[in-house]
């Protein structure tokens, strides 16, 4: 019997990754990882662009981990993608795909003329 019970019986020392073992805890780390330094990187669908990730909020107390997303371009809306459908993360492109496309809650017709107001003066007193 060894007295390294603690170890996994299959480790051998070497560095999970490529050619080493593979382990769900350390995936999950490299994954966050990835997506906290893809901060402004933009977020595709199947069906093309989603939009901009705004921050990756880590999962705590059983809460899964999520990707606050900005939806639109002039008028932005905020919409949460559960990391467990990210499909590949592209630094060099600057890209991540996503497996489907949010549901993102739509705004009456009120709420968007306020929206608009507000950016047409934005845009007018510069």
């Amino acid at each position: 019997m060894s007295t390294r019970s603690h170890i996994h019986p299959t480790w051998d020392g070497a560095a999970p990754g490529p050619g080493g073992p593979t382990d769900v805890v350390d995936a999950a780390a490299v994954q966050a990882e990835r997506l906290r330094r893809a901060v402004g990187f933009r977020v595709d669908g199947p069906e093309g662009r989603i939009g901009t990730l705004r921050a990756f909020v880590p999962g705590d107390l059983g809460a899964e981990p999520r990707m606050r997303v900005d939806v639109g371009l002039f008028i932005a809306r905020e919409a949460g993608i559960p990391v467990r459908d990210v499909r590949e993360v592209d630094p060099q492109r600057r890209r991540i795909l996503v497996a489907g496309v949010p549901s993102i809650p739509r705004r009456g017709p009120a709420e968007l003329a306020r929206c608009v107001r507000r950016f047409v003066r934005a845009s007018g007193a510069a």
